[in-house]
């Protein structure tokens, strides 16, 4: 699938729906209020299915309620985070910064919450808020792994070493996902997160032990 084909498949079956998540999020800014931080969670997480519910098992102190209220109780660095990424002069600044934030936000979550790292849920938390964030899931890694590997990937890596833990599973993500938007943007500059997102989402990988499908180059 083209990112051209992607983009009109998004904006006709996703993009509504999102839209009315942007909004929710713009309306309900405040980190530091509780209401606001529970209705972003609930509607993030049960439209996504991004990790609470499934993480929680009978586990009671993982879920929607005690999420919501570890970050209210971190906002200033959802607060802090979350601007200096919207700040960023350049993708890069800004992919780094995520970096960092993300790693912030989950590794306090996960103090909070009996070592329980939500990676995906916070990816998609703090997208809603700043939408050039690159959103993390499972099959989005694969596809990402899939494209971005061996040599390519270790240069790619090697962008954001001394400034991000690199060991970290969303910080290898981001990596990769640079190489993959740069490549799109060269193509088409007006490409967005969640538009890219989607063609990962979509798209299938032609290569080593891959499904017929779409290469690297291809791929814009």
């Amino acid at each position: 699938m083209l990112f051209s084909d992607a983009r009109a498949r998004y904006q006709a079956e996703w993009k509504p729906i999102d839209d009315v998540l942007y909004h929710l999020v713009l309306n309900h800014s405040k980190h530091d209020v509780y209401p606001d931080v529970y209705l972003k969670v609930i509607f993030i997480e049960r439209l996504y299915r991004a990790g609470i519910t499934r993480k929680a098992g009978f586990n009671a102190i993982i879920g929607e309620k005690n999420v919501a209220e570890a970050l209210v109780a971190m906002h200033p660095v959802l607060s802090n985070g979350l601007q200096a990424i919207a700040a960023a002069p350049n993708d890069f600044a800004r992919f780094e910064e995520s970096i960092v934030t993300h790693h912030a936000v989950t590794e306090r979550l996960a103090n909070s919450l009996n070592g329980t790292w939500l990676t995906s849920f916070v990816s998609k938390y703090l997208h809603f808020h700043v939408p050039e964030i690159p959103i993390y899931d499972g099959l989005v890694n694969t596809r990402a792994t899939e494209y971005v590997y061996g040599a390519e990937f270790t240069r790619a890596k090697q962008q954001f070493v001394g400034h991000c833990d690199m060991e970290k599973v969303y910080a290898q993500y981001v990596a990769r996902y640079a190489e993959i938007s740069a490549k799109v943007k060269a193509a088409d500059p007006t490409a967005t997160a969640k538009e890219i997102d989607y063609l990962l989402l979509t798209c299938n990988y032609s290569g080593p032990g891959g499904d017929p499908g779409l290469t690297f180059e291809q791929l814009a």
